[in-house]
C-alpha cells in the first residue's frame, strides 16, 4: 500500500475519529470490502478504535457463505468482532432498494 493511499484514507477518516469510539463497517469478502478492512485495522488500533464488523449473507451466489466465513476467520486473526446476518428471505427485484 503507497503511503498516499494511507495518509488519504486517514485523513477522510478524521471526523469519525473526533466523535465516536465505536466503528463499525460491513464487509462482503469481496476484494475491496477486505482491502477496506485491511486499511481499517490499523487506524483502528493507532486512534483507539473498538471496530466491529458485519457481513450481509443474501444467499444470492453460492460463494456468499464461503465469502462471509472467510470474513469471520480473518476478523477472529485480527481480534475483531464479527457478525454474519443470513437473510432468508427470497429476494426479488431490486436487491439494492431491498
Amino acid at each position: 500500500m503507497s503511503l498516499e493511499l494511507k495518509e488519504t484514507f486517514e485523513t477522510s477518516l478524521q471526523n469519525v475519529e473526533k466523535k465516536t469510539i465505536n466503528f463499525g463497517v460491513a464487509v462482503s469478502g469481496g476484494s475491496d470490502s477486505v482491502a477496506l478492512l485491511m486499511l481499517l485495522l490499523p487506524w483502528a488500533l493507532k486512534n483507539n478504535k473498538k471496530l466491529f464488523v458485519v457481513t450481509v449473507d443474501h444467499g444470492l451466489r453460492t460463494a456468499a457463505t464461503d465469502e462471509a466465513s472467510y470474513v469471520k476467520k480473518l476478523c477472529f486473526k485480527h481480534s475483531v468482532k464479527h457478525e454474519i446476518l443470513k437473510i432468508n428471505k427470497v429476494v426479488k427485484g431490486n436487491v439494492q432498494a431491498w
